[in-house]
């Protein structure tokens, strides 16, 4: 089974990181644009080297909620607190890069996934208005495509969301980690 993570703000704290701030960081040490910053997991580019932990907290009126083990950031990042990325790490890296990311302290990590799928594109489709590209309509993906990835993205939905087996699943409720919700539901429903 296939599932898309989503946060669950409703019953943890935020996280509270400025792409904007995170970008300005970057553009002092590589010229790094927001455009550019906002197609960087569409292009499936490495941050590596040039990686800038800018640091972070959580929003002030989640304050009253407990904290989470993870949590996504700007679209398709997953964060990891220290206990999560020590046991998730091993899964996670042949899939993607952690790099370290301190919030309010404590030593977390950033998954960038650099793990495309295809989808079936008969079974798939895009939303599109007037020719162009609003979001989409279905979203399924080949078995022989995501029989051996953990966690991934597709760029059928311009890498927006992260999608896992249930290897991965498992593995987080083993160890109970807190934050992310798993739905079987591919696509995000529409407002």
């Amino acid at each position: 089974m296939i599932y898309r993570i989503t946060d669950n703000t409703n019953d943890f704290q935020d996280l509270d990181i400025d792409p904007f701030d995170f970008v300005e960081a970057m553009a002092h040490k590589n010229g790094l644009t927001y455009s550019e910053f906002e197609r960087f997991s569409w292009d499936n580019k490495v941050f590596g080297q040039d990686w800038i932990d800018i640091g972070g907290d959580f929003m002030p009126g989640s304050k009253n909620k407990p904290r989470p083990e993870l949590a996504m950031w700007s679209g398709p990042y997953l964060m990891l607190s220290p206990k999560a990325n020590k046991a998730l790490a091993p899964l996670l890296a042949p899939y993607g890069e952690l790099l370290p990311f301190s919030v309010e302290g404590d030593s977390w990590h950033l998954f960038n996934c650099l793990t495309l799928a295809d989808v079936d594109e008969a079974r798939s489709e895009a939303l599109t208005v007037d020719g162009h590209w609003q979001g989409v309509k279905s979203l399924a993906f080949p078995e022989a495509e995501i029989r051996n990835k953990r966690i991934f993205k597709t760029k059928f939905n311009r890498c927006t969301e992260l999608y896992c087996d249930a290897t991965l699943v498992e593995l987080i409720q083993a160890h109970q980690l807190t934050g992310l919700e798993f739905s079987p539901s591919l696509i995000p429903e529409l407002l």
